[in-house]
């Protein structure tokens, strides 16, 4: 994988890729797209089903993080709870 450095750009308008080993060594950056993907395309219905499952028996159907599925269900309460938010004080009477 090839990373530009934009800091090199910035400087003498040429394309320069980065060459640190530990930024090169990321071979599981498309691993772990991949399990962000499989996440997002999950209902919250699976969400909760597979964390459940995880919870009381330590095994899943999917072979993504826990984070992953935790930081996923966040995400989703958090845009609920604004929308809801919205909604009740536009609904409410003074």
């Amino acid at each position: 994988m090839s990373i530009i450095n934009f800091e090199t750009y910035k400087k003498t308008g040429k394309i320069a890729y980065v060459e640190d080993p530990q930024i090169l060594a990321e071979d599981n950056f498309a691993e772990e797209m991949d399990n962000l993907a499989t996440v997002m395309e999950m209902s919250t219905d699976e969400l909760l089903s597979e964390l459940s499952l995880r919870v009381n028996d330590k095994s899943g159907l999917r072979a993504v993080a826990d984070s992953h599925l935790v930081d996923e269900l966040t995400q989703r309460l958090l845009a609920i709870e604004y929308v809801l938010f919205l909604t009740i004080s536009k609904n409410t009477k003074k």
